[in-house]
């Protein structure tokens, strides 16, 4: 299997998240597969793939002609068609702003683990290279990042995104020095919506919280269905259930 893991900002002991509904949960579990989105599904944050500012001016200065420039921006546009991702939140504790942007009801949990976890659980074995980076958040007005690696365009988000302290485990289906197939490419090798790659759930998933909100039978629900899972697949995920912490009574 080839991985490519590089991150800056976190130990491999760090704790990360990923908040999702039940039928999310149940999908993960009943597959043994993690989903990859694609990069220009993530209409939430126009940016996605794109350069800062001063890297455009950088390309002008160099002297490219506007024809080049103008082939260069459609296959940046057109590449992330073939870049997928699959996103996790680092954080030591709970986030109460992740619990309210990713869920959209009560009935919902976050599959908690660490990144030496995430790294081991993944099993794919094919001629993808599977990447794990974190996320840096910068101006896009002022600052600027190495435009020879067409990743870094999908390892950058703007500051206003800083509170999701992203990890993200990406995969590009296309040789990107071969501009002429991108721009070409009759949808062979492009899979629309995403892509799923396997994983070893017991490494992966270390604890599942519900959410605050959450009604006891739900509570209740997910542990019954996770122990139906743990004696098909002789596996243990229902002890791994708690209960998010957040609306514990104070003491005063």
């Amino acid at each position: 299997m080839s991985i490519s893991y590089h991150i800056d900002s976190y130990s491999d002991n760090q704790k990360i998240w990923r908040y999702i509904d039940f039928t999310k949960l149940i999908s993960l579990i009943e597959s043994s597969k993690l989903f990859l989105a694609r990069a220009d599904s993530m209409v939430d944050d126009p940016f996605e793939g794109s350069y800062p500012l001063l890297n455009i001016i950088k390309r002008k200065k160099d002297g490219l002609p506007d024809k080049l420039l103008y082939e260069l921006e459609q296959v940046n546009t057109k590449f992330k068609e073939y870049v997928y991702f699959n996103c996790w939140h680092a954080n030591d504790y709970e986030s109460a702003a992740m619990w309210n942007l990713y869920l959209k009801s009560n009935e919902g949990v976050a599959i908690q683990t660490k990144l030496k976890h995430l790294k081991n659980s993944l099993k794919n074995h094919n001629e993808h290279m599977i990447h794990i980076r974190d996320i840096k958040y910068i101006d896009y007005s002022k600052d600027e990042f190495n435009d020879n690696d067409v990743l870094e365009a999908f390892i950058h988000k703007r500051k206003s995104f800083e509170h999701e302290k992203e990890i993200r485990i990406m995969r590009a289906l296309l040789n990107y020095s071969k501009s002429e197939d991108i721009l070409n490419d009759p949808n062979k090798i492009i899979i629309k919506g995403g892509l799923s790659i396997d994983v070893d759930l017991e490494m992966l998933i270390q604890k599942i919280y519900i959410a605050p909100d959450a009604p006891k039978w739900f509570y209740n629900l997910v542990v019954d269905v996770l122990k139906r899972y743990d004696s098909i697949y002789n596996i243990d995920l229902s002890s791994r259930v708690k209960k998010s912490n957040l609306k514990i009574d104070p003491i005063f």
